[in-house]
């Protein structure tokens, strides 16, 4: 029997704890917070449950769908998608269509259309950065209205320091929906004036939050007589010969291992393999968690706000994913705010409970301040990695020094430093379990790394 301990109860760590120990492995999970689920993890008040942001399954990956299906059995519902964009001071749905048109002012659709013609979008701008990727695409005018400013809000950092890469990803992940074509300005124009009737559903656990998927996984896990240990912080990796021998957290208490999955951050498994730091960041989160009373004034399950005079970056309303997340006559809204560490948002998020208040109004997300019946905060770290212009070179530094461990494997978003989906981090878990069955735990870090250089 073979020790495997998997650092990071997300999706990712459950998902090959899961596997791992339904084929045998002796698995045991160390997490830090004080539940399931990482970054897809629920908050409970009372009678009221909130997703950080808005988590939902939708997948291209009929394995992944199995997998889920296998997972939540009947306890899921399909829900067809309502997102929006708030732009002009007013909401559009989104992705956009005619009638946002109908709103947008004349001197900007005059300048999109000048853009049309002079946009080149032949994919040979030899500049790696967000700015000029975009330009080149969507033309100055879009840019400057819908990708500029919210790109700023978001990151905190001028985007020419970005990576194009982040631009494709983040692009992805708003549109969802792969019949949707919004790769260029031609795209997205024809997509605004003569959009398709395209009806993209997703599925969410019929009861309780996303968690609902991780609290299961853990369950299935215990019953095989996994160990998930949270409230658990690593603090320290043991090393003999370029072999991990084991975990310690709690600065002090250890359990040996035969195998290493960390699914937490990169830079965290670097720092404590006494690896040369590297330049790799991750953006923070602060969730406003919002009770009000009333129904939703709008019945979008997100919404982006790009402009800068609106202090959250997305809301999400998680009554519009599933009924039971509140009691009758109330409801709740995520307010999501980006943010450093060193920010003084993180330290002090008390601070913009007022602002919070007056862009709500502001926003129509809310009528009347008296409707608020209570603001919980929740600070999220490491939310998501950072595409600097320099993250690939950055990371493959990163990757070559872990790589000589071979009984140590990276995996999911925080641990790959991947911009992705929870249906990409299940493929992934599913693909390495598969492969780690396979050939008894010896498994080469290129099979997983190889992802990297090719995304």
């Amino acid at each position: 029997m073979k020790d495997v301990v998997i650092v990071g109860a997300g999706v990712s760590g459950l998902t090959v704890g899961y596997l791992l120990a339904k084929n045998g492995y002796d698995v045991c999970i160390i997490e830090r917070e004080s539940s399931v689920g990482g970054l897809a993890r629920s908050f409970y008040y009372d009678n009221f449950v909130f997703d950080i942001g808005p988590h939902r399954f939708h997948t291209d990956y009929h394995r992944v769908l199995e997998f889920i299906y296998e997972i939540l059995s009947t306890e899921i519902v399909t829900i067809p998608r309502k997102s929006g964009i708030w732009l002009f001071n007013r909401y559009h749905d989104w992705p956009i269509n005619a009638s946002c048109a109908l709103h947008v002012p004349i001197s900007i659709l005059a300048k999109t259309t000048i853009d049309h013609f002079f946009t080149k979008n032949n994919g040979l701008n030899a500049n790696d950065n967000f700015e000029a990727y975009i330009i080149e695409k969507y033309g100055k005018t879009l840019y400057d209205i819908c990708f500029r400013k919210y790109t700023e809000k978001f990151v905190k950092i001028n985007p020419v320091q970005i990576h194009r890469d982040w631009a494709q990803a983040g692009i992805d992940r708003a549109v969802i929906d792969k019949d949707i074509k919004m790769g260029n300005l031609k795209e997205f124009l024809k997509s605004a004036l003569l959009p398709k009737a395209v009806d993209t559903k997703f599925l969410y656990p019929f009861c309780g939050g996303i968690d609902v998927f991780a609290r299961k996984l853990a369950k299935k896990i215990e019953m095989l007589g996994g160990k998930i240990l949270l409230n658990n912080e690593v603090t320290g990796i043991d090393v003999q010969n370029e072999i991990i021998t084991g975990i310690e957290y709690n600065n002090g208490e250890k359990i040996d291992s035969s195998f290493v999955i960390w699914t937490a951050p990169i830079t965290q498994a670097a720092y404590l393999l006494n690896l040369p730091p590297a330049d790799l960041k991750f953006i923070s989160i602060i969730c406003y968690n919002v009770i009000l009373n009333g129904q939703p004034a709008k019945d979008y399950q997100w919404c982006y706000y790009g402009q800068d005079d609106v202090i959250f970056n997305r809301c999400s309303i998680p009554i519009n994913f599933c009924e039971a997340t509140a009691p009758p006559g109330k409801h709740g809204i995520c307010l999501e705010v980006t943010c450093t560490e060193n920010d003084y948002a993180w330290d002090h998020p008390e601070f913009l409970i007022n602002t919070i208040k007056k862009h709500l109004l502001k926003t129509k997300l809310c009528e009347d301040v008296r409707d608020i019946e209570s603001i919980f905060i929740e600070k999220i770290k490491d939310c998501y990695p950072l595409y600097k212009t320099n993250y690939k070179e950055e990371l493959k530094k990163q990757m070559n020094g872990i790589k000589r461990y071979n009984n140590f494997t990276l995996l999911g978003r925080c641990g790959t430093f991947w911009y992705n989906n929870m249906d990409h981090s299940i493929k992934q878990a599913l693909d390495y379990a598969e492969n780690f069955v396979i050939s008894g735990g010896r498994i080469e870090n290129d099979i997983v790394r190889e992802e990297f250089y090719q995304r």
